[in-house]
């Protein structure tokens, strides 16, 4: 019977030994890849997400670094700098501060302010308002008006001139100004 039996299992190996290569070579290739080939690429996976996030600190560090430095920076301006800012680009539209100025302007030039128009108006940027002025002035001549100009270059507010009209025979000037200020 023993002989029997191993006649039988050699025949039985025989008769599936191409079937048993297959499947021990199967194994082989599925445990090679998950003690092998698995780890290296979990590995090298791990370091590229380490390698990403090492990269995302240190540009937030860098940023933190700048947003330091810009603190350091604004903790230093003084209050007659941040006056002269407010100045510059007031936080509100100030209407009546603005009526003000322009009026000072011209009389500092020896002119006649003959009419003043304040409105707001036009597209603004973003953070950004603007004011449309229109100013009619009279008594004016060549020099005049190029000393208005530079007052009104040199004046601390925000200002742009959009439009200007200048009659030398009716000594006339319109001027069409936007003022800028902070929403």
């Amino acid at each position: 019977m023993d002989k029997k039996l191993q006649q039988q299992i050699a025949t039985l190996i025989n008769y599936y030994f191409k079937w048993l290569v297959v499947f021990v070579m199967a194994i082989i290739l599925i445990l090679g890849y998950f003690f092998l080939i698995r780890p290296e690429t979990l590995v090298a996976q791990q370091e590229s997400s380490y390698q990403k996030i090492e990269g995302e600190y240190l540009a937030l560090k860098r940023f933190l670094t700048q947003l330091n430095e810009l603190s350091g920076i604004y903790q230093n301006i003084s209050a007659k700098d941040i006056e002269k800012i407010d100045k510059f680009l007031p936080k509100k539209s100030e209407i009546e501060e603005l009526m003000k100025q322009m009026e000072v302007i011209v009389l500092q030039n020896g002119l006649f302010l003959s009419t003043l128009q304040i409105s707001e108006g036009g597209e603004s940027e973003e953070g950004i308002g603007r004011l449309s002025v229109v100013m009619s002035i009279v008594g004016t001549d060549y020099i005049g008006l190029k000393n208005l100009l530079y007052t009104i270059e040199s004046n601390l507010r925000l200002l742009d001139i959009s439009k200007l009209s200048f009659s030398h025979s009716s000594k006339s000037t319109t001027i069409d100004l936007v003022a800028y200020y902070q929403k």
